[in-house]
């Protein structure tokens, strides 16, 4: 412990003392400027208070306090105990993380969450809607032995997965019999996997919507999105910001060229995700007027839209 020390009245000279104290014309100087620095500070403060709409009454202090706890969002109005709405009431969500129902034990435990049945089947049916309106039933028979299944579908996406995982220049690449990716060749022939890559399907070719540009995805997006959010509580603090998906494929109605971002050309996406860094919600970009799907009227301006539309699983969630 540091002891305080007792100085000597006589440590200086009255000539040193002197030397180092400061002139009456110096003391009326700092006066001077500090008192011009208070009154320039008070002016910045009540200009800032109306610029932003804020009381400009009261002392310095008071101005500093209104408009820090202004610009923090602690009105009532914005409070982060409860967000109001004409509809509802939604407060603190005190859980946060995967639903008890929806604790997963193996890997495979956790895709289902996320792939669930009826996204299997989806793909499923629209494939073996897609191969029957090009007739090309024989050929899938002779090479895949069968109708589309879901365990083909299983083999098909599990595949993908482990060519994120180990990349290779192309995709024949995993059956080479000299540097091919065993794992690979063990769950599906290189025949059958192209065959099921040139028809795997989303949604009906001969059904179009154009309101939106990404209707061959929409039902997929809507089952899995509808999955990401039925096994997670979010947790209190949410952002919502726009990312790119990377693409070279030729979809001349929403693909972007942001020339300063590190993918140059794919699709814009806006994503809700909580700070535990989970997507609970997104949507594609598809211009800067965007129409509510229910009522067909515009819903704003774009960033209004955006954050609307994310958040509703949010606000209006029953559970």
């Amino acid at each position: 412990m540091i002891e305080e020390q007792e100085f000597d009245n006589d440590v200086f000279s009255d000539g040193e003392a002197e030397a180092i104290s400061p002139s009456v014309e110096e003391y009326e100087e700092i006066e001077y400027i500090e008192s011009d620095l208070q009154k320039k500070l008070a002016k910045d403060l009540k200009e800032i208070c109306k610029d932003r709409g804020y009381s400009q009454q009261g002392s310095k202090t008071d101005l500093i306090k209104r408009i820090l706890t202004k610009d923090q969002g602690t009105d009532n109005d914005w409070s982060p105990d409860i967000v109001k709405s004409d509809k509802c009431e939604v407060k603190k969500n005190v859980k946060t993380g995967l639903r008890n129902k929806s604790q997963p034990k193996r890997p495979y435990d956790s895709f289902s969450l996320l792939f669930s049945s009826d996204i299997i089947d989806l793909i499923v049916n629209q494939t073996r809607l897609y191969i029957k309106q090009n007739d090309l039933e024989s050929k899938a028979i002779k090479i895949l032995g069968s109708e589309v299944n879901c365990y083909m579908i299983y083999a098909f996406l599990s595949i993908t997965i482990q060519m994120g995982i180990c990349t290779l220049p192309s995709i024949s690449y995993y059956w080479s019999e000299t540097n091919g990716y065993e794992p690979v060749q063990r769950i599906m022939p290189r025949s059958k996997f192209m065959f099921l890559h040139s028809v795997i399907h989303l949604a009906d070719n001969k059904v179009d919507d154009k309101t939106d540009a990404f209707f061959k995805v929409r039902e997929y997006l809507n089952l899995l999105l509808r999955n990401y959010q039925e096994h997670w509580y979010p947790s209190e603090i949410v952002t919502i910001d726009e990312d790119m998906i990377p693409s070279n494929h030729q979809h001349d109605k929403s693909k972007q060229y942001p020339p300063n971002k590190p993918n140059k050309w794919g699709f814009r996406v806006w994503k809700l995700v909580d700070s535990n860094g989970y997507m609970y919600n997104m949507d594609f970009y598809q211009g800067k007027n965007p129409i509510n799907e229910n009522s067909g009227k515009m819903m704003g301006s774009l960033g209004e839209s955006v954050v609307k539309q994310l958040m509703e699983p949010i606000i209006f969630k029953k559970n």
